[in-house]
């Protein structure tokens, strides 16, 4: 999957360990990490193509709810926004 790629464990103080993991999982090679499960017999925890990309829609949307992308896309020419 990469040199230096690994999925953070999740604690239950902080909200985002969870997002943190769930990025970490939508960054990896989809094709690569359900071979590795398979081989390592975690077939029941495979994503098919559908979930994965739910998975990363669910990750963008909550980037963009947190305010730090908010700004930029607002007020970016792409904006669906005119004054």
């Amino acid at each position: 999957m990469g040199a230096g790629k690994s999925v953070p464990v999740a604690n239950d103080t902080r909200w985002n360990s969870t997002y943190i993991k769930l990025e970490s999982i939508a960054a990896l090679d989809a094709s690569l990490l359900s071979s590795v499960l398979q081989q390592t017999h975690h077939d029941n925890i495979i994503m098919l193509v559908k979930e994965y990309d739910y998975l990363k829609e669910i990750i963008e949307a909550t980037d963009f709810s947190q305010g730090d992308k908010t700004n930029n896309q607002l007020s970016g020419s792409n904006s669906p926004i005119t004054a």
